[in-house]
């Protein structure tokens, strides 16, 4: 068969079956760290054919989206599949937040998780946030949350905790990344004039001079 006379079926059912094999390979082999990188163009059904698949064969999957909103157009209000599944929103969400305090902060983008952890009322009683948090890591089931979680929440999820003595990390068979999460993988850090004089000025006050001194004095020429 050409290239040209694939439908676009013919393309979903492609990628369903590349997926699933690649679970199935992983399972059998016990390599449970692996990846599978699916590029396609847009409108192919990536998201929709690969989590069909995954759902209907029973796996235990975690599901990450750029955006909660995805989530809903993809898992919740689905036409393809009526998904069984936990939706870890964000504190900035409607409903999530019950302190109005907080509340506020979290839609001026700022992270309140230190006010949560050590100050809210509601964290360990009523918060919806943390009722989520507590389902999802009382037993291993499907869950859906953000790129945000990738380099924060769930490295602890899959990591710290553990159901029957096990990682909870082995007992999950897929974690699918929808859209290439680059934003999250680094920090963006403005830093001044000012700053680097104040650096540079330290260094000035060191007695000693040292290799390190000598290269921290080139970084800071090189940056202004």
């Amino acid at each position: 068969m050409a290239v040209s006379d694939y439908t676009i079926h013919d393309i979903r059912e492609t990628i369903a079956d590349e997926a699933m094999s690649h679970i199935r390979a992983c399972d059998i082999g016990g390599v449970r760290n692996d990846a599978l990188v699916i590029r396609t163009f847009p409108g192919s059904g990536k998201t929709t054919s690969v989590m069909k698949a995954i759902d209907k064969a029973g796996y235990t999957w975690i599901y990450l989206a750029p955006f909660h909103d995805i989530i809903k157009d993809n898992l919740l209000y689905s036409s393809q599949r009526e998904y069984d599944f936990i939706h870890l929103k964000g504190k900035d969400q409607p409903g999530m937040c019950l302190s109005p305090e907080y509340k506020e902060y979290a839609k001026q983008g700022l992270s309140i998780t230190p006010f949560c952890e050590s100050r809210c009322p509601y964290k360990d009683t009523d918060c919806p946030y943390y009722e989520i948090k507590r389902e999802i890591e009382t037993f291993p089931q499907c869950w859906a949350g953000v790129h945000a979680h990738i380099p924060t929440y769930l490295q602890s999820y899959l990591y710290d905790n553990e159901y029957e003595n096990r990682k909870m990390f082995n007992h999950f068979d897929a974690v699918i990344i929808d859209e290439f999460p680059f934003g999250v993988l680094y920090d963006q850090v403005i830093v001044s004039k000012r700053d680097i004089d104040n650096v540079r000025d330290v260094l000035e006050e060191m007695s000693e001079d040292t290799r390190e001194k000598d290269f921290m004095r080139g970084f800071l020429d090189i940056c202004f």
